[in-house]
């Protein structure tokens, strides 16, 4: 028997127009899914023993089906097609569950919340007993949340309460927290520009205000799982009538707020755990540097609510990452350690080197062309 678990979604409808949001002179649609932070209660219902087999770089699609309650208690349902994802969460030796991918087809989604979606990712829990995977998919969704106070030039996220529902002969169920993550394309024209599908690209061909908060805001998080030339975790957006590129984040499981069991630090640095911050952007000038900080400063409240007020965030979780981000923020607020971290440290990926650290940084230019700050 098929099993529905919803939420009454506020005054969010099935049918609800999506929101609006101003680009430049053009106002641009924001799908219905991410206009709203409430998280969502789904029902999703698969065969999750042949996802679980389906490991290999020949993936399928696997038929399920996706269900929701809207706001006058009746229950949508739509087909959807799932396909596993990832390269190292999707090794079984690291994560019990795969990632997913959903897949849409234009006429199921109709004018449902899903409305205007094709491929959405799925970030769900990496073991099905252990408690603390949801703590992980919490804290890393909260990172997107966060990024977002800053710039719109980000990823936007929904998170879900999603119980999968296993069909065939040994039929079960699990509830975990999960989100989706906004699709590259979507994203980058409703910023009005377009995805540069171009590696080799290194930090300072890309706008100079974004990147430096964007290597800041990996420092605050404790990432360093990102490479700007080679193009991981990172999308660069090009938008109309700009003449350098814009970076924009996504991944951040190894970062040191989520500390995930499985997160090790690149063996390039001198670092023993994610949870140690190291700053690996190249060389900026020491007032965009600052101008960031301040930027940090102005948010700090926002960021503390946003962790405060996280459904489903275990307290000591809470704490974790609130202690976590408080040292960032007695570092940079302290001249010698903000100078030590910011602004001497990134000379280390920058002189010397023509290309960068593999793995590590935006960086890949001779010191010469590096763009040093006065140190003092």
């Amino acid at each position: 028997m098929f099993v529905v678990v919803g939420l009454i979604l506020g005054i969010v409808t099935a049918s609800a127009a999506p929101a609006q949001q101003l680009v430049g002179q053009d106002v641009v649609s924001v799908p219905q899914l991410f206009a709203s932070h409430e998280p969502l209660d789904l029902t999703l219902e698969a065969d999750f023993r042949a996802l679980d087999r389906d490991r290999d770089d020949e993936r399928e699609q696997h038929p399920a089906r996706l269900s929701y309650r809207v706001a006058d208690g009746a229950a949508v349902t739509i087909d959807v097609q799932l396909r596993t994802r990832g390269n190292f969460r999707l090794s079984r030796s690291t994560c019990e569950f795969p990632p997913l991918r959903l897949n849409f087809r234009k006429r199921d989604v109709g004018e449902t919340l899903f409305a205007g979606q094709d491929k959405l990712k799925l970030v769900a829990h990496c073991e099905n007993g252990r408690e603390d995977n949801e703590q992980y998919v919490l804290r890393e969704y909260l990172i997107y949340r966060m990024y977002g106070l800053f710039t719109e030039m980000s990823f936007r996220v929904r998170l879900a309460r999603i119980t999968y529902v296993w069909t065939g002969e040994e039929s079960d169920t699990l509830t975990k927290y999960g989100f989706f993550i906004e699709d590259e394309e979507q994203m980058a024209q409703r910023n009005g520009g377009e995805i540069l599908d171009s590696a080799g690209v290194h930090g300072f061909e890309a706008d100079d205000e974004q990147a430096t908060l964007f290597e800041v805001f990996q420092y605050f998080v404790g990432n360093t799982d990102w490479s700007v030339s080679a193009l991981h975790n990172v999308k660069l957006i090009l938008r109309q009538g700009d003449p350098f590129p814009v970076l924009v984040p996504y991944d951040f499981d190894w970062s040191g707020i989520v500390d995930a069991r499985y997160a090790v630090p690149p063996p390039a640095l001198p670092t023993y755990s994610v949870t140690e911050r190291f700053f690996i952007g190249p060389c900026r000038p020491e007032y965009d540097v600052r101008r960031v900080v301040a930027l940090f400063n102005e948010r700090r409240a926002e960021i503390t609510d946003l962790i405060r007020n996280q459904p489903g965030l275990a307290d000591r979780s809470q704490r974790k990452a609130l202690e976590y981000i408080d040292d960032f923020y007695e570092c940079v607020n302290d001249e010698r350690c903000m100078r030590r971290e910011l602004i001497r440290r990134c000379p280390l990926h920058a002189a010397g080197v023509d290309q960068e650290v593999p793995g590590v940084g935006g960086c890949r230019l001779p010191a010469a062309s590096c763009r040093l700050p006065a140190t003092g």
